[in-house]
């Protein structure tokens, strides 16, 4: 029982240590008493963020490096 309750230990922590990492700094931008609510907000907004970047990136590939219609490299 100790040994799968301490690797679950080691996934937890690995999650934490990957989520604090793409937070963008929003861990504690919004503190709210409730524990449940105050992650929602700081990871909700992270989350966008990210979407948002990504459908940044996304617009500027498709831009930029793909080929038009008719076009050819």
């Amino acid at each position: 029982m100790w040994t799968v309750c301490g690797s679950a230990r080691g996934v937890a922590e690995f999650v934490r240590g990957f989520a604090a990492g793409g937070s963008l700094g929003s861990d504690g931008l919004f503190t709210p008493a409730d524990a449940k609510f105050r992650v929602l907000l700081n990871s909700g907004l992270s989350a966008i963020v990210w979407l948002g970047i990504g459908s940044l990136a996304t617009m500027l590939i498709r831009r930029f490096a793909l080929p038009r219609a008719g076009e050819s490299y």
